[in-house]
């Protein structure tokens, strides 16, 4: 019986040692199997809920954690699993009390000031998290962990290029971090440097081919270039490696049914949808083409039900309010919104709530609240794109597109190479007749490379109304070429044919924009000058009718004002 009491120490050791290395059940076992013979110590506990932490079961994490604390009551770790629990249920104010608390038992403990600094900077205060930040690294300063968790602080707050450069620090720390490199080439993806983003992630696909998070970064960074065919590569590719992967699953299945492969994008949907059921990226994605399907109804029964097994997921509540939005019922979608502020202030994404709100009062005719709303954001949530586009559409509701241009180009001051940004402001120019400057704007905006369809279609837009119609049918034969079906493609090449008074060649194109935007009362309306155009004026006459029907109906102060 010499080893009665090395035993259950090598099998914590061996629990430990399994756990580092991913096997999670293999190390459960051997924890309960301590338990059950009667050694009970506090690592046995904190273990266990490190297991349930990585499982991703919250609720049975913070149970070990709190025997752990039962156990030995002054035990640093305690309070850090515990803090960590409160921060993945966006309780940030909790866990910054449970993280000091550790730090009063072990000042050192480096891990608590990481976390400090996410869970300050989810609270607003960028001023404590750097200070946690720089405690972190007077502790070790060769540690890439507070470099990579200011990076994330950094970008989820929209400032992209300094979570860049915190990403870059990390890599000059330990050049083969597992996650520092997809994140600097995703960063890249956002601020539109997208030939750096390619070769970056393609340099990390060929180090790591069986990496299914690079496939799906390289996916996403295709499809945000309108390059649908190879994300849907990419996302094959990650769905290979791992097919539990449902978003991913989900992103290709819409891209297949956006490419007229319906049948099979929503066999992947349905798929993806049955393996995580509650998953808001998958059912963004399968309530969008359910609506495109016209089962708004069916879209609107897997939300709720989803909502039943988990009341308190923001993310499905805010995709549930978007369905509303969608539904015209833009007030039942403010209170969806206003709900998520009302319960859970502390959300790290209130500035996208709060634009939610605004946009649904807005749609509501009540832009006075809608501008309210917004203007009620934190000081550091007003220097991010989102805080300057919806002011913008606001500023549209009003009619003043002056207001609207000062807007975006006080954004730009800050963030002059947004994309988003760039291409709204060259769409507000168009409103304004100043064409020189739409076309400068939408080709700076292009050779960002992100949201190079409708950058094309801007482009061409402004060469119609500057009276190119030669120059505008060019654009839209390019554009159509790359994207076949591509809705304002469509309408461009249509309108420039109707310029050069060939209506016979419009015919095609407008209804075929009509099968893709049968919720657009101007498609209804050029369909009509076409068949005047024709000569066909009883059928012209019809289209002016539906055109006005649908406008009554998605837009009713703007048809009694017309």
């Amino acid at each position: 019986m010499v080893s009665d009491f090395r035993d259950p120490e090598d099998k914590l050791q061996r629990a430990m040692s399994r756990f580092e290395r991913g096997k999670l059940e293999d190390a459960r076992g051997e924890l309960k199997a301590l338990l059950e013979i009667g050694y009970r110590s506090v690592e046995v506990y904190l273990y266990l809920g490190h297991c349930e932490l990585e499982a991703g079961d919250l609720a049975g994490a913070l149970s070990w954690y709190r025997q752990a604390g039962q156990c030995n009551p002054g035990h640093a770790d305690v309070y850090l699993g515990r803090g960590v629990v409160a921060a993945r249920s966006l309780r940030f104010a909790k866990a910054t009390r449970l993280f000091r608390r550790a730090l009063g038992l072990d000042p050192g403990l480096q891990e608590a000031w990481n976390n400090l600094i996410l869970c300050h900077a989810a609270l607003g205060d960028m001023e404590r998290a750097q200070e946690a930040f720089r405690t972190s690294v007077g502790l070790d300063a060769a540690c890439p962990h507070p470099y990579f968790n200011a990076a994330c602080a950094y970008y989820e707050r929209g400032e992209t290029a300094r979570a860049r450069a915190l990403w870059l620090q990390v890599l000059e720390l330990d050049e083969r971090h597992p996650d520092a490199t997809r994140m600097v080439g995703n960063c890249e993806r956002i601020l539109g440097e997208h030939g750096a983003a390619r070769r970056r992630l393609e340099a990390l696909r060929d180090d790591r081919p069986r990496d299914a998070e690079v496939w799906a970064d390289l996916g996403l960074l295709h499809e945000e270039r309108d390059e649908w065919q190879s994300a849907v590569m990419a996302y094959r590719s990650a769905l290979e490696i791992d097919p539990r992967r449902g978003p991913v699953r989900a992103r290709m299945g819409s891209l297949l049914y956006r490419s007229e492969r319906r049948a099979e994008g929503m066999e992947h949907l349905l798929r993806a949808a049955r393996d995580l059921p509650n998953d808001p990226e998958i059912l963004e994605c399968l309530v969008d083409v359910l609506r495109r399907e016209g089962r708004p109804d069916e879209a609107g029964d897997k939300l709720r039900a989803a909502l039943r097994r988990r009341p308190r997921d923001a993310q499905l509540r805010a995709l549930r309010a978007r369905h509303l939005l969608a539904l015209q019922q833009p007030l039942r979608a403010a209170a969806e919104f206003r709900r998520i502020l009302r319960t859970q202030p502390e959300h790290p994404g209130r500035l996208e709530l709060l634009c939610g709100v605004a946009e649904c009062l807005a749609e509501a005719g009540r832009v006075d609240g809608a501008e309210a709303a917004l203007r009620s954001a934190q000081p550091h949530e007003r220097d991010r794109p989102e805080f300057h586009l919806t002011l913008c559409e606001l500023a549209l509701r009003r009619g003043d597109t002056g207001d609207c241009a000062q807007i975006l180009k006080r954004g730009l001051r800050d963030l002059p190479r947004d994309p988003t940004m760039l291409l709204r402001l060259a769409e507000v120019q168009l409103l304004q007749g100043r064409f020189k400057e739409t076309i400068r704007l939408a080709r700076r905006a292009l050779r960002n490379g992100r949201a190079e369809s409708d950058c094309m279609a801007v482009l061409g837009e402004a060469y119609l109304a500057s009276g190119d119609s030669a120059r505008a049918a060019n654009m839209a034969e390019t554009l159509l070429e790359r994207h076949p079906q591509h809705p304002r493609g469509l309408f461009l090449r249509a309108r420039s044919h109707l310029m050069r008074g060939e209506a016979e060649h419009a015919l095609n194109d407008l209804r075929a924009y009509i099968r893709v935007r049968p919720s657009d009362p101007w498609g209804y309306r050029e369909l009509g000058r076409c068949l005047g155009a024709l000569g066909q004026d009883e059928a012209a006459q019809a289209q002016e009718r539906i055109a006005d029907l649908v406008l009554r109906r998605l837009h009713p102060s703007v048809a009694a004002s017309s």
